[in-house]
């Protein structure tokens, strides 16, 4: 028996691929352990060993050949997928200066491929940090984080705020493009130096927060749909992805049955959802079945086959390199 170490995102979105597991839903002799964190907190585990195969951004395993997919299973959609957005204050073709939201690489590289390509402009710069919906209207240049206390400081680094070797001595720089408490300039968490979100241009959310940005007047551009304008090819946002280390051939069959059996118990996860927040059912029920799907099949390769192929072109991925799917 072998214990397969998963890391799951904790969005709707990834439910119906991690639920079967936890409710002990897929009958078989292996153990599973669970960490639940965002897309590039999950990538860092996966990288350092702490974890055996995880739902991840796509590009991870378009970056590393030694990254293995599982065939059959993926979170994709082909048009609006109403989750990942680009908010913004003027047209896109006018856009300059962009923060890109940090919790998911697939996002963040594919709406920097879309608009360099769409929507070239010169001298066009992109941050990437955190984006928080209770701070939309400031984030922090650069600042010290000497003289928090440990746990803020660890938080800190945890969320991509401070360079991970700011806890060696005690010193450390803000990266620019973060978003942290305060919600006001000049006031943040810990007395960070901050300046207006609307400084930006645009700026990129993902996952379940993006549903609040919805509620603010900025403009708003459904990168799925972009997408799909764009190429008339699904967008494969996530998929499980594992180490060489991990035995695929035992885990990928499992993966592809706790598939079936989270797509055939999703009005339970809807009932969970309504329950546990002030999500509304219909809308969840909406987005769980038209505007997300779960198969990996003909299309949505191809769709992943796109992106690699925009990204080497735009020199943003290694050219002639391939995605390694096990079935």
């Amino acid at each position: 028996m072998t214990t397969f170490r998963l890391g799951v995102v904790p969005y709707v979105n990834a439910m119906p691929l991690w639920v079967p597991f936890e409710k002990h839903l897929v009958t078989t002799q292996h153990s599973f352990t669970y960490e639940k964190a965002v897309p590039d907190r999950l990538a860092r585990d996966l990288a350092a060993g702490q974890i055996d195969c995880a739902t991840l951004s796509i590009v991870e395993a378009m970056k590393n050949p030694q990254l293995r997919v599982a065939d059959g299973v993926c979170i994709a959609s082909k048009g609006a997928v109403e989750t990942v957005q680009l908010f913004h204050q003027k047209p896109l073709a006018q856009c300059r200066r962009i923060l890109l939201d940090k919790d998911s690489r697939t996002s963040a590289f594919t709406a920097k491929l879309l608009l360099n390509a769409i929507f070239p402009v010169d001298g066009r710069e992109f941050s990437t940090g955190p984006v928080d919906p209770a701070n939309l209207g400031s984030i922090p240049v650069a600042a010290t984080i000497a003289g928090l206390p440990p746990l803020q400081q660890a938080d800190a680094v945890d969320r991509g705020l401070a360079q991970p070797g700011a806890l060696e001595d005690g010193h450390g720089t803000m990266k620019i493009g973060a978003v942290v408490g305060g919600g006001r300039p000049g006031a943040g968490r810990g007395g960070l130096t901050q300046i207006p979100l609307s400084e930006y241009d645009c700026f990129l959310s993902i996952g379940d927060k993006t549903w609040e940005f919805l509620k603010s007047s900025w403009d708003r551009t459904d990168l799925g749909e972009l997408w799909v304008n764009h190429t008339q090819l699904p967008m494969v946002w996530a998929a499980w992805t594992a180490t060489e280390s991990c035995d695929m051939k035992e885990l990928a069959p499992l993966l592809l049955r706790a598939r079936e059996v989270g797509v055939g118990v999703l009005d339970d996860i809807v009932k969970r959802l309504s329950r546990s927040s002030d999500m509304d059912r219909a809308a969840v029920w909406h987005y769980l079945t038209q505007t997300i799907h779960y198969k990996m099949g003909t299309e949505e390769k191809a769709g992943m086959n796109k992106l690699f192929e925009m990204g080497a072109e735009l020199g943003m991925l290694p050219p002639n390199k391939r995605i390694y799917i096990v079935s």
